[in-house]
């Protein structure tokens, strides 16, 4: 039997708005784990894009804000911190690496663009050192995400999208 062919990269639109779940749990090399749980709300446009954060009772946790020379995370007491990058105030927020453009590319099934890809099977790819898994809805819209590593400090992002915008 052939190997599977890597999934094609897909022509991603700039903007993306998604509200849903999140579980975030991952592993500092000190052995700590970090765990965030609760509600989000997303929004891309290029290279802006906010992410926040809420409980699951619907209070907000953090905002996460960013364009393409900015990053800034907002936290619930109204202290502001900014960092270099938005992968930079991901990383420190749910413990995963992760770049906007990475998130919407995912969200959309898609590999990145241009980047190194292989194949797992129907609706799972591995790209950048991450296992991607999704499942898609009967609008064929991602419903479910599953971002995972184990390398070089294990990481796991599970996102269920209730709403596409």
């Amino acid at each position: 039997m052939a190997p599977l062919a890597p999934p094609a990269a897909a022509v991603i639109p700039s903007m993306l708005q998604a509200k849903g779940r999140i579980s975030a749990v991952s592993t500092a090399p000190d052995g700590q784990v970090q765990q965030v749980h609760g509600s989000f709300e997303l929004h891309i446009d290029g290279d802006n894009g906010q992410l926040m954060l809420l409980t699951p009772l619907g209070s907000t946790v953090a905002v996460l804000a960013w364009s393409h020379d900015s990053a800034l995370l907002k936290r619930a007491s109204g202290a502001i911190e900014p960092f270099a990058s938005a992968r930079d105030m991901i990383e420190r927020t749910l413990g995963t690496p992760l770049s906007p453009n990475m998130l919407r590319a995912w969200l959309y099934g898609s590999p990145i663009e241009g980047v190194a890809v292989d194949s797992i099977g129907p609706g799972h790819f591995s790209q950048l050192g991450w296992d991607v898994s999704y499942e898609r809805g009967d609008d064929g819209r991602v419903k479910r995400l599953l971002i995972s590593r184990t390398l070089p400090q294990p990481a796991q992002l599970r996102l269920a999208l209730d709403e596409w915008q």
